[in-house]
């Protein structure tokens, strides 16, 4: 039977968590946890089903009721029907390791934030350097020639389909060819 969702708003007193929930949180992350929600507010929402057995959100809960109390209300998603214990199960985990992205070393490191704002936001040294490897440095502002070929061979034809409404413009001074919208280029 298909599963829908429904948006509604509960209070943190009527979510009930999972005893055997095997997600856990260390303290610096729970902290950053409060940040967030004080920062942009509640995004993404808790899941549960209508009597309010969480399906994701236990960190949340902890962490939000420790801050600022049981009665804090907050945004759900509640499913239309119970998931069976192997339902649950196989939601949890790929809401946070199967069928999560992961991060583009390159592309990461081309957004110019420091290696130590990352680590505030979450990314531990392990992670970022799993991530980062062998990419430029993040304090490294030289571009070389083969950090321009890297990317050029990295996105060459990735966008092949979506220049038919564009005009190809080689410029007379370095040979590079680039795409103007057509309405733009006349």
């Amino acid at each position: 039977m298909t599963i829908t969702w429904t948006n509604e708003t509960r209070t943190l007193r009527q979510l009930i968590p999972h005893a055997d929930n095997p997600r856990r949180i260390t303290e610096a992350a729970g902290e950053r946890l409060k940040h967030s929600k004080r920062k942009f507010e509640q995004p993404i929402p808790i899941l549960i089903d209508a009597d309010g057995n969480l399906h994701d959100g236990h960190q949340r809960l902890d962490k939000w009721a420790e801050e600022w109390g049981l009665d804090l209300e907050v945004a759900v998603r509640v499913s239309s029907r119970p998931l069976s214990d192997a339902e649950r199960k196989e939601l949890v985990t790929l809401l946070h390791v199967g069928a999560v992205g992961e991060f583009d070393p390159e592309l990461l490191s081309d957004w110019g934030v420091d290696s130590e704002e990352l680590e505030e936001w979450g990314m531990d040294e392990e992670t970022l350097a799993e991530i980062l490897g062998n990419s430029p440095s993040f304090s490294d502002t030289t571009v070389t020639d083969n950090d321009l070929d890297r990317q050029k061979n990295r996105l060459e034809g990735k966008y092949d389909g979506l220049v038919q409404d564009h005009v190809e413009v080689v410029c007379p001074h370095c040979g590079e060819i680039f795409y103007l919208n057509k309405k733009d280029a006349s």
